[in-house]
């Protein structure tokens, strides 16, 4: 074996966990407040080409002749971290830049004690626009019609938050507001909920709405939020 070989090796070792360190330093040195989240970007941007030359200097390692355990490692490491990063890509590029959800496009649920990001038209510009790319995208949203009464709706609602963790910031007789927090970025997502009596004065009619304070896109989590919390109200 070269001694090319050996030195390819090492690289790839170096690369494919270097990769993940990167990854995993940029990520939650930012949900720390060490830097902003474009920095955590950017350190993920570095970890991906790290991660893409390791698998080549690996390939080539292997071809000289190099398969000693730090080279399989390093190969390991990159893959399993490109893989990663694929499904994340690919989460973005299915889903629209959409970072506001809710089930009342007409009307919206405002929020009383959390505030609306000042930038949250950012990635369609118009409410029109907004409307139109979230109605293609989750025609299924709609406003959620329910037998108890609003009272009971909103001590269900707080329990379903409560549970999931959520910082409750507001609870009323007809709302309640909670934000998450997610990823290792500890990305913020405020939730409102409204409750509101049936239009015949039986019932409950729900409406909820979930924002993510930055970025253009969600990769889909807001949805998925709102669909999850809607089907536990129902259930």
């Amino acid at each position: 074996m070269s001694i090319w070989a050996t030195r390819l090796g090492s690289w790839t070792k170096i690369g494919g966990i270097g990769a993940a360190v990167l990854a995993l330093v940029g990520s939650y040195g930012s949900g720390f407040g060490l830097w902003n989240f474009q920095i955590g970007f950017l350190f993920l941007a570095v970890a991906l080409v790290a991660a893409l030359v390791a698998v080549i200097f690996g390939v080539v390692a292997l071809v000289k002749g190099s398969r000693s355990s730090g080279t399989l490692l390093g190969i390991g490491s990159a893959i399993a971290f490109l893989g990663i990063m694929g499904y994340v890509i690919n989460m973005g590029a299915s889903n629209p830049p959409l970072h506001d959800i809710t089930t009342d496009l007409a009307n919206p649920p405002a929020f009383q004690k959390l505030e609306l990001r000042k930038d949250n038209l950012v990635g369609v510009d118009t409410i029109e626009n907004w409307r139109k790319v979230h109605g293609e995208a989750h025609p299924d949203l709609k406003p959620i019609s329910l037998a108890a009464a609003p009272a009971e709706v909103i001590k269900k609602a707080e329990e379903l938050v409560k549970a999931r963790g959520w910082d409750v910031a507001l609870v009323s007789a007809d709302r309640i507001e909670a934000t998450e927090t997610v990823s290792p970025f500890k990305f913020k997502d405020d939730v409102v909920i409204t409750v509101a009596p049936g239009a015949d004065g039986t019932g409950s009619i729900v409406n909820i709405r979930s924002v993510s304070r930055v970025g253009l896109s969600d990769l889909g989590l807001n949805a998925a939020r709102v669909k999850a919390l809607a089907a536990d109200l129902k259930g």
